[in-house]
């Protein structure tokens, strides 16, 4: 993971972003999902910003490559059998008093399977 502001490593992050964005995601730094900028969408996405203060909104992480999976699938409705993946989400939280102690409460946990080759954009709401 990298930041993507204006400190050394940040730039490392924009010139790994523009030079090789097949290999990474664009993700932005707020709550809630979705809003992910995939691999070749990088470099466009960057030249549209309006300058280099929007930058720190976002970090640049590298993508996960699993082992490739061969399964069926519901797809809109059919069935549909080829390369998936499979991914786990882990949704926690923190619980705060006033004297200062913390709880981190594990919310949920999601299992997903994808088509490969599908960046998913999924934004999850609760």
């Amino acid at each position: 993971m990298y930041p993507f502001d204006s400190s050394p490593e940040g730039r490392v992050a924009r010139q790994l972003a523009l030079t090789t964005p097949e290999s990474y995601v664009l993700k932005p730094q707020r709550e809630g999902g979705g809003n992910n900028i995939y691999r070749s969408s990088i470099p466009d996405f960057i030249k549209s910003l309006p300058d280099e203060s929007h930058y720190n909104a976002y970090i640049l992480m590298e993508l996960i490559q699993p082992p490739p999976l061969t399964n069926s699938i519901i797809r809109e409705g059919r069935v549909v059998t080829g390369g998936v993946v499979c991914e786990l989400g882990v949704y926690e939280g923190i619980d705060g008093t006033g004297d200062g102690v913390w709880k981190l409460l594990n919310i949920m946990r999601v299992i997903g399977i994808i088509h490969i080759g599908i960046d998913h954009r999924r934004s999850w709401t609760f």
